[in-house]
């Protein structure tokens, strides 16, 4: 009898064993289902942002059809700079680059430096947002900040921005065609 009450107390343990043993698999195998739907989900949206990308690159990069575009940069340089919190006597210099072909293509590139002293980053990329946002067809290409001389000064930078234009400019019979 004593072997019996023994046998049945092992087989209880056993199943109770057993009941924890096949429920904790089975937390387990719902969390791997909820990260593997998680990660389904992920795919899925990086799958729709490599296709938004392509769809971009292939998109024509926009150009500018006006024959000087230079002539109306200086007047949104300063409106971009006031807009920026900026005052105009901290343009240090606006220089317009002679245009350079784009490759064999049937574009040029006409670039303007654009030099501004004691400025915060904030007022910084105020500007440079408000430049490109001005004009589609007119990108920054290179920014270099120059921090403070005086040490006691840490707000305020020199910023040295490259804009350019691309504008559609075919070179004559025999060039290149868009």
């Amino acid at each position: 009898m004593r072997t019996q009450r023994r046998e049945w107390l092992m087989l209880i343990i056993l199943a109770g064993g057993l009941f924890v043993a096949l429920w904790w698999c089975a937390r387990v195998l719902d969390r791997h289902r909820q990260s593997a739907l998680a990660a389904t989900a992920d795919l899925q949206v990086c799958r729709d942002l490599a296709a938004d990308i392509r769809r971009l690159q292939e998109r024509p990069t926009l150009a500018d059809d006006r024959a000087n575009p230079m002539e109306q940069l200086t007047g949104r340089i300063q409106t971009a700079v006031e807009q920026a919190g900026v005052t105009l006597d901290q343009i240090i210099r606006i220089h317009h680059q002679p245009p350079r072909r784009v490759r064999d293509t049937a574009y040029e590139e006409r670039p303007t430096e654009v030099m501004l002293r004691r400025l915060t980053l904030r007022q910084a990329v105020g500007f440079l947002c408000g430049m490109t946002e001005q004009d589609p067809s007119l990108r920054v290409k290179a920014i270099r900040l120059t921090p403070p001389r005086d040490r006691e000064d840490t707000e305020h930078w020199t910023l040295d921005a490259t804009l350019a234009y691309l504008v559609y400019a075919p070179v004559g019979e025999g060039g290149p065609r868009p």
